[in-house]
């Protein structure tokens, strides 16, 4: 004999909005939940027989029990070291105001003794490269005083070979204006003197060629003497031209190993300066210099840089110096330790939490809390 039963299988199967009602925390999914629920209620009667009073129902449990599901789920799900028995998480502030005033006197003396010595081995090397650009606005002035003397000995020898050439062409104009005046004094005599021969030629009745008749021979010699006592001529020149032409006209002097020679014994050449300044102005100067991957390199082969010390003592005074600082400062502090503080050994820790999963399913604690309190746990 069969007894017919309420379950909610059948429920569910009739109703399929029967867990609408249920709400749980984020972190359990619903699904899983209502899935187990059906599979662990099997035959077993529900308490209550109406549909929608069991739907009712199941709202006002998971908002009854809806805290405590959630502190489960949250001690379930959160991260955690199983190996580890100590986790401490410290946080905490430190403010600072007001001023604090640290006052020195007396002499403070640190003494030396030994060697301090420092060791370079390898290469330095520094490496430039694009452009360096210095900009200069203003003056610059250079004050001289005093002499400067360049003393010369012995001799300057210009050699000279080859040809010399000076080509002109076009005209050349010299322009006189004015009085030209040259000045004599003393005597100035002309001589002449030299002779001459006259011939008379006659020709005959009946013929036309003439023949000598007869001749004269004179000498003559004169002399003609000028005296001057500060005579001047003057010569009056208004705007004469002298003006010469020139065709490519070539003056050319050879030279065959011609030394010109200047010969110098203690020769001094002294140039004399008072207040003198020599002044060089900028307007927006800029003076740049490029470099192309320049690189300056220094080597160092057991190279030693070395400091001794013999009682050196180094003092410093302190005359009422008075080192103040005013804060108004909040510092922020954070500090976690963890790990295993040796009571529980890691296997002792290991095995625990294998037991704790194995024992204590999130969903099997609540499916057995949703059975108690709707089915009836009889077969």
């Amino acid at each position: 004999m069969s007894l017919a039963k309420i379950t909610l299988i059948g429920m569910y199967n009739y109703d399929p909005t029967l867990f609408d009602l249920l709400t749980v925390p984020e972190a359990i999914d619903k699904d899983v939940l209502v899935g187990n629920i059906l599979l662990r209620s099997g035959d077993f009667e529900t308490l209550y027989g109406s549909i929608p009073f069991t739907k009712q129902a199941i709202g006002i449990w998971s908002s009854k029990w809806y805290p405590t599901l959630d502190k489960w789920a949250y001690a379930m799900t959160k991260e955690y070291e199983p190996l580890e028995n100590y986790d401490r998480n410290e946080e905490w502030e430190d403010t600072n105001t007001g001023t604090q005033t640290n006052v020195k006197s007396g002499n403070e003396t640190f003494g030396k003794a030994g060697t301090e010595s420092t060791e370079q081995l390898g290469t330095e090397k520094n490496v430039r490269s694009g452009n360096e650009t210095d900009a200069k606005a203003g003056s610059e002035t250079t004050a001289y005083s005093g002499s400067e003397t360049t003393a010369y000995t012995g001799s300057e020898t210009t050699a000279y070979a080859g040809e010399e050439s000076n080509v002109k062409t076009g005209t050349e104009t010299h322009v006189g204006s004015g009085n030209e005046t040259t000045a004599k004094a003393g005597s100035e005599t002309d001589q002449q003197g030299g002779g001459n021969t006259t011939i008379n030629k006659v020709s005959a009745y009946d013929s036309n060629t003439l023949v000598n008749h007869d001749s004269a021979d004179f000498t003559t010699t004169q002399s003609n003497t000028h005296s001057f006592t500060d005579r001047v001529d003057t010569h009056t020149l208004n705007d004469l031209q002298d003006q010469l032409t020139y065709g490519d006209v070539t003056d050319t002097r050879s030279f065959s190993d011609r030394e010109d020679t200047h010969s110098f014994t203690d020769r001094n050449d002294t140039r004399s300066f008072t207040d003198r300044n020599d002044t060089l102005s900028f307007t927006d100067r800029t003076d740049t210099h490029t470099f192309n991957n320049v690189t300056d390199e220094r080597s160092f082969t057991g190279r030693k840089e070395q400091l001794s010390f013999a009682n050196r003592l180094d003092t410093t005074t302190f005359n009422d110096v008075q080192d103040q600082r005013t804060d108004d400062l909040t510092a922020h502090h954070e500090g976690r330790v963890h790990g295993n503080i040796g009571v529980t050994t890691s296997q002792q820790m290991l095995e625990s939490e294998m037991t704790l999963r194995l024992k204590w399913n999130l969903y099997e604690q609540i499916t057995d809390l949703f059975l108690s309190e709707f089915v009836i746990p009889i077969y």
